[in-house]
């Protein structure tokens, strides 16, 4: 019996080996699918920069790291105890403006060597809301819940978008011409707006994919917000203190799909090894001087070993 319409996926091509280097940047979505390539010892670069919602936002961090744009302590602002930056996430704050201004320009020149490098940009656009600042009249990324009088809220059209995507976007391919550009919608909602208000920021960001795919060369987009909204049609999918953002077991179907839609035959069957790795590092050994417990590390550096031998490469113990 068939339960739900399918959502079919664009022929990714080339797909992802081991051997590529892509980068996840966008929403907290990006980090979802990005950090399960990371977690799989794909060579992924997650967010360098910070997590950008809206594509202004996600335009800057590209544009500012190509340029080499370095941020001074004096254009950070004190909020909460912390000195923020609004065209940057939380993250990248500092308890004083010299170790904010720090963090931040590492940042920056951290996503310009992995723009430069990069095989694919994997880039999820999260919401068409921006906010102002008042004094600049710049586009922000983030309020950092600064006074609300700094900063005037608008719902702008997809051409207005597109501009500010288009530019930053062309000054990646002058310094990177073979990278792949993949856009996304993330399917999280941002009910803080409203129902309404949220449908109609999708909507933009929809055909603002849409219009830079068919304007883009080496441009894909892959319909993970509709995947989500027409297969995955069910809150036991959703984390149930929110009943916003999708639990493990949703992320787990998204990337399935991700993984069919985009990585190389080859590579997908690497994964089920490295998974294995994974488990058994996570396993708790009692009684360490046993032949048992020998006879798993043994086990453990043999599969080690032979997944190194395939990737042509140490695997980063961090990430496992």
């Amino acid at each position: 019996m068939k339960l739900t319409t399918e959502v079919s996926f664009p022929d990714f091509s080339p797909k992802l080996t081991y051997a590529d280097r892509p980068v996840f940047a966008g929403s907290c979505f990006a980090g979802e699918i990005g950090g399960r390539m990371e977690r799989m010892q794909f060579r992924t670069a997650v967010n360098p920069a910070g997590i950008t919602y809206n594509p202004c936002a996600a335009a800057l961090l590209i544009s500012s790291a190509l340029s080499g744009k370095t941020y001074l302590p004096e254009d950070f602002l004190y909020a909460a105890g912390r000195y923020v930056h609004p065209d940057f996430h939380s993250a990248l704050s500092g308890a004083d403006p010299d170790a904010a201004a720090a963090r931040t320009n590492a940042a920056l020149r951290e996503y310009e060597t992995q723009l430069r490098s990069a095989d694919v940009l994997f880039l999820t656009l999260g919401t068409a809301v921006v906010f102002t600042r008042v004094d600049t009249e710049q586009p922000v990324n983030n309020c950092h819940k600064l006074p609300a009088d700094l900063f005037r809220q608008s719902l702008p059209d997809e051409d207005y978008f597109s501009a500010h995507l288009t530019k930053a976007l062309k000054e990646l391919r002058r310094v990177n011409p073979k990278v792949k550009l993949c856009l996304t919608v993330s399917p999280v909602r941002h009910t803080r707006h409203g129902a309404v208000l949220n449908q109609r920021s999708k909507a933009r960001l929809i055909r603002l994919c849409e219009m830079i795919c068919d304007r883009s060369e080496n441009s894909v987009y892959l319909p993970i917000y509709e995947f989500v909204n027409d297969e995955l049609r069910d809150y036991r999918f959703y984390r149930q203190d929110d009943l916003i953002h999708l639990n493990e077991a949703g992320i787990n179907l998204i990337f399935e799909r991700f993984k069919a839609a985009a990585i190389a035959p080859e590579a997908s069957a690497l994964m089920p090894k490295v998974e294995r790795l994974l488990r058994m590092n996570g396993h708790r050994v009692v009684l360490t001087d046993s032949a048992e417990a020998e006879k798993f590390a043994a086990k453990k550096e043999r599969l080690s070993k032979e997944i190194e031998a395939e990737l042509g490469r140490k695997l980063r113990f961090g990430s496992v």
